[in-house]
């Protein structure tokens, strides 16, 4: 009897080591499988900075790809003449090389391409998006048209872009308009649009006022932005505490 009982302790303990064996390899399997769909979840993430438009054309199987350097809704404002945007462009499919490009806006805001003609080199090619808004231009979003016209077809997309009554941007280290007028109860939003200024200065901005009130802003990342709302009137100074002398000043009037 006792060696049949050895006999069925080593059948038992043989398939226990094969089942633990087994187990490991499904584990171990498993792990690979999300590790490739992880890796492959992260290979088609949205770079940080940038934002993707696909032109499409109606029958044809390809797009063109437009690359916006900037995250968010673009922004407009009368308060600059112009916000430029930079925007490559990539062929994805049998397109053609040559395009006119154009933009369709609403009433109230103003757009174009720095270069209006398109040349495909390499599959890509660099161009800047110019937008302006009027002082008549109520604040809120509005809907572009991108058109891009080659080889017979029209390859187009819509772009919103957010209009701001009042708006400051930051370039290289100052700030764009270094002062502005505000009715009283505006709403002024500035927004950082350098990157790294040097090794030593990763250009980070903020908004720390010296007069009218004791009001400071977070720390602004690149393309972050920082709205305050001015319900007095007078004169409110205010500068970066990580570059003192790069300083603002926003006059609030009266509105009655």
């Amino acid at each position: 009897m006792e060696p049949r009982f050895v006999r069925s302790q080593l059948a038992i303990s043989t398939i226990l080591v094969a089942v633990v064996f087994i187990a490991l390899i499904i584990g171990a399997i498993a792990t690979g499988l999300f590790l490739v769909l992880r890796k492959t979840q992260s290979s088609n993430q949205t770079s940080p900075g940038i934002q993707t438009i696909l032109l499409s054309s109606a029958g044809i199987s390809g797009h063109l790809q437009m690359v916006i350097d900037f995250p968010d809704t673009l922004v407009a404002s009368a308060d600059l003449s112009w916000m430029n945007y930079t925007v490559s462009f990539q062929s994805m499919g049998n397109l053609p090389r040559n395009f006119s490009l154009n933009v369709h806006a609403p009433s109230g805001l103003a757009a174009r391409f720095s270069q209006s003609e398109l040349i495909l080199g390499a599959n890509h090619s660099a161009n800047s998006l110019q937008l302006a808004s009027s002082k008549a231009a109520s604040p809120g979003n509005y809907q572009l048209t991108i058109v891009a016209q080659g080889g017979g077809s029209n390859y187009s997309a819509a772009l919103t872009v957010q209009v701001v009554k009042y708006l400051v941007v930051t370039i290289g280290t100052s700030f764009i308009p270094q002062s502005l007028t505000v009715d009283q109860g505006g709403i002024v939003t500035w927004l950082r649009l350098n990157g790294v200024l040097s090794p030593s200065d990763d250009g980070s901005h903020d908004v720390d006022f010296s007069s009218g009130i004791a009001t400071v802003s977070p720390t602004l990342g690149q393309y972050q932005s920082w709205s305050y709302q001015f319900n007095e009137t007078g004169n409110y100074s205010y500068y970066c505490k990580y570059h003192p002398f790069m300083t603002g000043n926003i006059n609030v009037i009266s509105t009655s």
